[in-house]
């Protein structure tokens, strides 16, 4: 089961609404070491913030997974899109939208 990771509310809500299991982590600074164990048996899917903070938050996250042995994977939102959330509002009915986006590995 593959569940992604977002950085707010919105976001989980917004994954969550176009099939997809999320978990909001608040912010990268707030995720604790030891929550990685609850995502034994899971593959995980980064689709944090578009922003720097988002990006070296994956750079710093996905080591933890990796070193349980949890699949971990990222998204990449299109040019223009600080968060899902806002991919959603901008882009769903384009090319680049919904579903599309959810359909890239």
């Amino acid at each position: 089961t593959k569940v992604y990771l977002t950085e707010g509310a919105f976001d989980t809500m917004a994954t969550t609404q176009k099939g997809g299991i999320a978990v909001s982590i608040n912010s990268v600074t707030g995720f604790k070491p030891e929550w990685v164990a609850l995502f034994k048996n899971l593959s995980v899917c980064f689709l944090l913030d578009s922003d720097g903070a988002g990006q070296k938050g994956i750079q710093k996250l996905a080591p933890l997974f990796q070193a349980e042995k949890i699949p971990v994977s990222m998204k990449s939102l299109p040019v223009g899109c600080k968060d899902v959330n806002e991919w959603l509002i901008k882009w769903s009915g384009h090319v680049n939208g919904y579903p599309a986006f959810w359909d890239q590995q």
